[in-house]
């Protein structure tokens, strides 16, 4: 059985942190079970209390153990991960580009994948980060030692919100629902530097990432019982073929599959898409 939670962070924090979400793995009922995560513009860093805690499927179709420390990029469908052993995971949920800013990593390079960032970013005391979370004595004392180690690494020059950031929360004020060229003017860039910016920053282009935008308001309005055509208009669909052919593309369901969906999957939609 495994059980979520979620946490806003400190103030300080919240132009590059969305919240931290704690999932307990425990041996009620029986391991492994298993979850989907569908693609909704959310890059994480995760901590876990001893490796193998989960596995996941990469693009290729293969299941991969977690390391202790997970980087995960920009998902552009759905993955499946499998609890196999108890234990607990705390997983930083990052703004677009809060990744970026903190870590400075290129967020293409990890585009569908979940790394060992030690191993490409060389930060060599994310381990004792890690010990120090789970040596503490409660919860609480774990998040705030969490939060001391990211806002070090925030009070950099670099972590300083840009352009790309404005342009992503401007998308998800839209709901996805805006045109490339006027977002390019916003920018006051040229089209080839405003999508490499883009890339290295948040990992997929601006129109992959506005129709993922989009797919997870429109997954979140269904679960809310929202009437489909209203949501067609809310996100600027163009009709319900093209809706069904989004869904589609991303997780291989329609939309009437999300009404019967389980709480798992609302919970993830209602804590992790933001209006």
């Amino acid at each position: 059985m495994h059980r979520f939670q979620v946490f806003s962070p400190p103030e300080e924090l919240r132009d590059i942190v969305k919240n931290y979400f704690v999932t307990r793995v425990t041996e009620e009922g029986d391991l492994p079970t298993s979850t989907i995560v569908y693609p909704m513009n959310i890059p994480s860093l995760n901590f876990l209390s001893k490796q193998g805690i989960y596995q996941f499927t990469n693009p290729e179709g293969n299941r991969v153990q977690a390391s202790a420390i997970t980087m995960i990029g920009q998902i552009s469908c759905s993955r499946k991960i499998e609890f196999i052993q108890p234990g607990s995971i705390i997983s930083v949920i990052f703004t677009p580009c809060g990744l970026n800013r903190l870590l400075r990593v290129n967020m293409n390079d990890i585009r569908d994948k979940a790394i060992n960032p030690g191993e490409n970013i060389g930060v060599n005391h994310l381990e004792e980060c890690r010990q120090q979370i789970f040596n503490a004595n409660s919860l609480k004392a774990s998040l705030g030692r969490l939060n001391r180690f990211l806002n070090k690494w925030a009070r950099k020059p670099e972590a300083v919100p840009g352009v790309i950031d404005k342009m992503a929360a401007l998308i998800n004020k839209k709901k996805g629902n805006v045109n490339i060229d006027w977002l390019v003017c916003e920018a006051n860039m040229s089209i080839k530097t405003f999508e490499r910016h883009f890339e290295e920053k948040i990992g997929v282009m601006p129109k992959l990432f506005s129709r993922i935008t989009r797919f997870a308001h429109a997954v979140k309005l269904l679960q809310s019982k929202v009437d489909i055509f209203s949501i067609i208009q809310d996100c600027g669909y163009t009709d319900h073929a093209y809706l069904i052919k989004e869904f589609r593309s991303f997780c291989n369901h329609t939309p009437k599959f999300y009404l019967n969906e389980n709480d798992e999957t609302r919970f993830f939609f209602n804590h992790l898409v933001k209006d």
